[in-house]
């Protein structure tokens, strides 16, 4: 199997060639273009049970498309906002992931979700963040383009809305800076603070922001 990102200025998308039996696990909607036979199967990824609680909780669909190849194919994905696309690989390890940022994977991995407790109501993600484990590459989206911060047992301060992911190794900290003052109009009240050891991944533009933008223009 071969995966490429195509970049295009913000409205990057994803270039899969793949042979027979070989398959790719992708968002419902994403599949823009497919060349080959391909047998498409829809199914709640990790069984009912799993499907239901990230679709209540993870804010993803209950549904994923498996694509397996019958022939050499060629695939492309693109997601639903523009924004840069980042491939993460996985060897055995935990990565969490906002709700919305996952595109699509390869490979061995199993995707369920986490309770990201009093942080999450504060985050872009939720209570619940997806958790992907296992081994192959994991393709997220963002709105913006997505930086990735290597930590080795230091700690960074991060903008609740512009995390996206970050590896379970690592330990997050809901904080809040400044006064009253700041909290209600300085726009930076809650910070997350994470320490430790892994990868920490940002977007660099909020679209809670954009959309609140949007919406005084409505009045301007």
């Amino acid at each position: 199997m071969k995966t490429e990102i195509i970049e295009r200025k913000g409205y990057d998308y994803v270039r899969a060639f793949i042979e027979p039996e070989e398959e790719i696990y992708a968002q419902p909607g994403s599949l823009m273009y497919m060349n080959g036979d391909v047998r498409i199967e829809t199914k709640s990824f990790g069984g009912i049970f799993k499907g239901i609680k990230r679709s209540l909780f993870g804010g993803e669909t209950f549904f994923i498309n498996r694509f397996i190849a019958i022939s050499n194919a060629e695939l492309w994905f693109s997601p639903s906002y523009p924004g840069e696309i980042l491939e993460i690989p996985l060897n055995g390890e935990e990565l969490f992931v906002r709700d919305g940022a996952y595109l699509l994977n390869t490979g061995n991995i199993e995707i369920d979700t986490k309770f990201f407790g009093l942080k999450g109501i504060f985050s872009r993600g939720g209570l619940f963040w997806l958790k992907l484990r296992g081994y192959g590459s994991a393709y997220l989206n963002v709105y913006g383009a997505i930086e990735e911060i290597k930590l080795d047992g230091g700690s960074v301060l991060v903008d609740n809305y512009n995390l996206v992911a970050f590896d379970s190794s690592l330990d997050v900290k809901l904080r809040k800076i400044g006064g009253l003052k700041t909290f209600f109009f300085g726009g930076e009240g809650f910070l997350f603070e994470i320490s430790g050891n892994g990868r920490v991944y940002l977007q660099t533009r909020s679209l809670p922001q954009l959309a609140a933008e949007i919406y005084k223009c409505r009045y301007r």
